[in-house]
Order: C-alpha cells, then structure tokens, then sequence
C-alpha cells in the first residue's frame, strides 16, 4: 500500500493517502484523481485516501503553521470550507514526476477572488 505526502510551496498542505488496487495506481494519476475528486467538493472520497495522521500545513514567509493536525480535524476544515460557497477549483498546468516525487504547478481560482499559482510537490510513501 502507497502513502502519499503533499507539500504546497505557497500555500502549503501535507497529506498522508492510502491507495488500494483499484484507485489510480501511478503517482501522477493519483495526484490528478485527488485535484478533480477536490473540484468535485468529493470530501467522502478525499478523506477515504487520507491517513488518520495527515496534516495541513500553510507557509508564510519563514514560518510554518500546522492548521490541522489529523483527518477528523482536516475533514471538520474541508467541510466548512465547502459550505461556505467560496471554494476555489484547481487545474494543474504541468507536472513532473520522478521517482516518488510528483512536482505541479496549479492554479487555484475562485469565483470573488480571482486566481493564484502555486508549486506543490506530492511525496508518495510505500
């Protein structure tokens, strides 16, 4: 069973995904699976990949900040977040995978806000 880690540059977000036979099986299909399910607001089948231990994380600057520290906590986050009507949709402009290492650049827009870039690199754990 493949875990992966998610590490956002900008904004950043670390996750831990548990991946069964039949769900994409190379890292990229999985991180592109993860992008449309989140477009998809599909928070039942998110958190079905997420390990119990996963963590958000944000950057700013120089400091680090540890916004959830496991998936009750990152499921009760995505949830409000989801009904607040303002969540943003994500398309991913390039992606590079090497090894365990998935590398994208994506775009975050959202309906009020306008649209942001930001570098992710996806760490996939056996």
């Amino acid at each position: 069973m493949k875990k992966l880690i998610v590490t956002l540059m900008i904004m950043s977000i670390i996750f831990s995904f548990h991946v069964s036979a039949k769900k994409p099986t190379t890292n990229v299909a999985i991180v592109k699976q993860y992008v449309a399910n989140y477009n998809q607001q599909n928070l039942p089948v998110m958190l079905n990949q997420m390990a119990k231990n996963i963590k958000w994380m944000t950057i700013d600057a120089d400091n680090i900040h540890v916004e959830t520290s496991n998936k009750a906590q990152l499921k009760e986050t995505m949830t409000r977040y989801f009904l607040a009507k303002t969540p943003s949709q994500s398309s991913l402009i390039h992606l590079i995978s090497n090894g365990d290492f998935v590398s994208t650049l994506e775009k975050a827009s959202w309906q009020s806000k306008g649209q942001q870039n930001h570098n992710a690199v996806w760490l996939f754990m056996k």
